[in-house]
């Protein structure tokens, strides 16, 4: 006999509500909690979902919403338990983004474009080690890449001048960036 628990649960603040757009253009809303503990994981954001998904829901800056733990310890949202008197929602953003978009640099494009990066650096792509989307980041805010293969053009000096990223951490940038020039082009 298998014994069943109820999952634990807490209501929770939400501060804020962000989007961010992938690499295919879906976009996806997270809401930003109140931290909070359940069970052992400290919960700080949960994700809702698509842009319908997030407007069913009609959550707002100021609701409190019922938080619990799905499978693997995945934060979820169970209900809405109180909508704030104060309802400012955000705006997303416009649903003008698909797999063929962003593959240039824009202040529109930001997220789609380094959602490219992150993926396109990823092990299921070219496999750059060390380098997340808070490095993508990093060097796009300081290079200012123009596309999505400017960072061929990096030198070592300007890998090694990046605020955030250690002398270290750019010779091993460099390496896996020359490793990638060398994939096959069935990996690109």
């Amino acid at each position: 006999m298998a014994w069943k628990y109820q999952p634990v649960a807490q209501v929770v603040e939400v501060k804020a509500i962000q989007f961010a757009v992938g690499k295919s253009g879906k976009i996806s809303v997270v809401a930003s909690l109140a931290p909070v503990m359940l069970d052992d994981k400290k919960v700080q954001r949960v994700n809702i979902g698509s842009v319908r998904r997030w407007q069913e829901w009609d959550i707002a800056p100021g609701d409190q919403i019922l938080v619990s733990l799905a499978g693997q310890g995945i934060p979820r949202i169970d209900d809405v338990v109180w909508r704030g008197a104060e309802r400012t929602k955000p705006t997303p953003p416009e649903n003008r983004f698909n797999s063929l978009t962003c593959y240039f640099a824009s202040d529109v494009c930001q997220e789609q474009f380094i959602s490219r990066l992150v993926w396109l650096g990823s092990k299921q792509v070219l496999g750059l080690d060390g380098i997340g989307e808070a490095g993508w980041r990093a060097l796009h805010q300081t290079h200012r890449f123009e596309h999505i293969f400017s960072w061929l053009l990096l030198t070592p000096e300007q890998l090694q001048n990046t605020p955030g990223i250690a002398k270290s951490k750019s010779a091993q940038l460099w390496h896996q960036f020359n490793l990638a020039r060398k994939q096959p082009f069935t990996r690109w």
